[in-house]
């Protein structure tokens, strides 16, 4: 099971300690740098599903489960 620190390599804010630094690199990677491929998204989702911060996680799981991805 992957831990939510484990989406350091993707960008070392999301391993910060504070939630909401984590909650805005996770916000910028997902919906601001269009330069990141869905490959790293879809890294730091996955790293993010067991986040502590309860938003960063139903975030995370519903981008997972392709709910929130444009066609």
């Amino acid at each position: 099971m992957r831990s939510w620190r484990d989406c350091r390599p993707t960008s070392w804010l999301l391993g910060d300690d504070e939630a909401d630094t984590r909650y805005y690199a996770f916000y910028a990677l997902v919906e601001e740098i269009p330069a990141v491929t869905r490959e790293r998204v879809t890294a730091a989702v996955n790293g993010c599903v067991d986040d502590p911060d309860e938003q960063i996680r139903e975030w995370a799981t519903r981008l997972r489960s392709g709910e929130l991805w444009e066609a």
